[in-house]
């Protein structure tokens, strides 16, 4: 089934919202979680005073048909066909500029022109549809 998920305390399992990760972010263990992709366009995320996150990092993926969804950090399952909206909408809010290249299988957005190698540094324009060297 597909699931989606946010961190909860290492130790506490407290939600990520309700309070601060002191021992370490970890996800619910749900029976044969696999994960696919995080909502990494919304990075980083704001904490509150308290070092609360204000919303959850989401984690999208799989787990066993007959897993326990009641877990806390559990958030929802979905369908196969709101998994791929999700999935989508993520990818595209990753797109970087317009004439980059994506694949969806890996999340990731490649330029159409590969990155120089040498020793310099370049900075991409989409104007020209290349890199351009980085001088200070």
């Amino acid at each position: 089934m597909y699931i989606q998920l946010t961190n909860i305390d290492a130790d506490t399992k407290v939600l990520c919202t309700e309070a601060p990760m002191r021992t370490g972010p970890a996800i619910p263990t749900v029976k044969g979680f696999q994960f696919i992709f995080q909502n990494e366009s919304d990075f980083p995320i704001a904490s509150n005073p308290d070092g609360s996150l204000t919303k959850p990092p989401l984690i999208w993926g799989t787990c066993d048909d007959d897993a326990d969804t009641a877990l806390v950090g559990v958030i929802k399952t979905l369908t196969q066909a709101e998994f791929e909206s999700e999935k989508l909408q993520e990818f595209n809010l990753r797109k970087p500029y317009p004439s980059w290249v994506g694949d969806i299988d890996t999340m990731s957005w490649q330029p159409p022109v590969p990155y120089p190698q040498d020793d310099k540094q370049y900075y991409w324009d989409e104007q020209t549809v290349s890199w351009k060297e980085f001088t200070p």
